[in-house]
C-alpha cells in the first residue's frame, strides 16, 4: 500500500504545472493572438474588398449590356419621371423642378429587367450593404434620423426609383446629373455621353463605392438627415470660378477657343483637396455643392491597401470596359483616371491635363 501511494504521489507531482509554467503558456498564447488577430482581421477586410469587386464587376456587365440596347449612350445619374413606370420628358429635368414621382436612378436601368441582381449595389463593408436612397417611400429601407424629400420620417410617401441600398456612385463626367434644361440663371446644361466620345474607356472610371459615414453623403434637411446616395461624384475644379460647382458655368461656360477650364482638384490645395484621415471621417454634408469641396472626399477608403496611410485605404473602381481595380482615391486623382473632359457638360467642358496633383 504504501509503495502504490507513493507511486501514486510521484505520478501527480509529475502531472501537474507550477504557477509559472501557466503562465509562460499563457503568456505565449496570448503572444500568437496578438499575432494571428490582426492578420484574420485583415483577411477578413480583405474578403469583403473582393465581394464587392465582384459585385461592381457584375454592375459593368450590366452596364455593357445597357449600352448594347441604347445606342453606346451612357445612362443619367438620375431623372425625374413623371409616373410611376419610370417615364420621363427632357422638359421636366431642372434642378429645382418639383419630385412627386422620386428619383429615377441610374441602378433602376440595370436591376430592373433583371441584368443584374438589385443586391449586386451592396457591399458587406457598408452597415446594411450600403446607404439609403432618398426617397425610401413606405417600405423599408430607412436608417435612423433620415427624412425624405417631404421632409419626413417613414413611412414616407415617395418612393424612388433605386436600389434598396446604394453602396457604389457614377462618374459625372460620365454619367451626367439631370441638368438637361438650363435654369433661369443660365445655369450649364447636362448632355448624355456617348461611350465612344470617351478617349480611354480602359483608363477612364465609370462608377465606384461610396465612403462608409452616412454623414458624408447626407445632408441636413428639416430636423434629420437627407440622403444624397443618387448623386454622381467628380474631382473637376473650375478655375476660371474657383469653385467644384462645375454647372455654375464661370470660365468655360460656352467660351470657343478658351483655355481648358477644369483641373484635378484645386491645385493650390494639398492632394487636390483630399482630406486626411482623422478630418473627413465624419464630416457632414461633403456631397453637397454648396460645401465646395473635392466630391471624392464621399468615395470610400475603407478596403486594405492605399500607399499613402494618412490618405485613407482604397475602394473598388469599376472603369468604362468593365474591369474593376482597387486602389486609393487619392492614386485615382495623381493618375487623372477621371476623364480628359467633363463629358456630360455642354460647351468648352476640357480638363487641363498638365496640371499635376501634388502630394506634401
Amino acid at each position: 500500500m504504501t509503495g502504490i501511494r507513493h507511486r501514486s504521489s510521484n505520478l501527480r507531482s509529475v502531472a501537474a504545472f507550477t504557477l509559472i509554467e501557466l503562465l509562460v503558456v499563457v503568456a505565449i498564447i496570448g503572444l500568437l493572438l496578438s499575432i494571428l488577430l490582426p492578420s484574420l482581421a485583415e483577411a477578413r477586410r480583405d474578403a469583403r474588398a473582393v465581394v464587392c469587386a465582384c459585385n461592381l464587376h457584375h454592375v459593368g456587365q450590366a452596364a455593357a449590356i445597357y449600352l448594347n440596347r441604347s445606342r453606346s449612350t451612357l445612362p443619367a445619374s438620375y431623372l425625374y419621371p413623371y409616373d410611376k413606370h419610370g417615364n420621363w420628358l427632357l422638359a421636366d429635368q431642372y434642378l429645382n423642378a418639383p419630385k412627386p414621382e422620386g428619383y429615377l436612378h441610374w441602378s433602376y436601368f440595370l436591376y430592373s429587367d433583371g441584368r443584374v441582381d438589385e443586391k449586386a449595389f451592396q457591399c458587406p463593408e457598408i452597415s446594411d450593404g450600403g446607404h439609403p436612397r432618398t426617397n425610401p417611400g413606405n417600405s423599408d429601407g430607412w436608417v435612423g434620423g433620415q427624412v425624405d424629400d417631404s421632409g419626413s420620417g417613414p413611412p414616407g410617401q415617395i418612393k424612388d426609383k433605386q436600389a434598396i441600398w446604394m453602396s457604389y456612385t457614377g462618374n459625372a463626367a460620365l454619367m451626367s446629373r439631370n441638368k438637361f434644361v438650363c435654369g433661369s440663371k443660365g445655369d450649364r446644361y447636362n448632355v448624355f455621353v456617348k461611350e465612344s466620345a470617351v478617349r480611354q474607356a480602359a483608363g477612364t472610371i465609370l462608377a465606384t463605392e461610396f465612403g462608409k459615414n452616412f454623414l458624408n453623403v447626407s445632408v441636413a434637411h428639416g430636423s434629420g438627415r437627407l440622403s444624397k446616395s443618387h448623386r454622381p461624384v467628380h474631382p473637376f475644379y473650375d478655375r476660371f470660378v474657383g469653385a467644384y460647382n462645375v454647372y455654375a458655368g464661370g470660365g468655360g461656360k460656352a467660351r470657343a477657343g478658351a483655355p481648358a477650364p477644369f483641373t484635378y482638384g484645386n491645385p493650390t490645395v494639398n492632394a487636390g483637396g483630399i482630406l486626411e484621415v482623422g478630418t473627413y471621417e465624419n464630416r457632414q454634408d461633403l456631397i453637397e455643392d454648396a460645401n465646395d469641396v473635392n466630391k471624392l472626399n464621399c468615395v470610400g477608403r475603407h478596403h486594405p491597401g492605399g500607399g499613402v496611410k494618412h490618405f485613407g485605404g482604397t475602394a473598388n473602381f469599376l472603369y468604362l470596359d468593365s474591369h474593376v481595380e482597387r486602389k486609393s482615391v487619392l492614386d485615382t486623382l495623381i493618375k487623372k483616371e477621371w476623364g480628359d473632359r467633363f463629358y456630360s457638360l455642354h460647351g468648352n467642358n476640357g480638363v487641363d491635363m498638365t496640371v499635376n496633383v501634388t502630394v506634401h
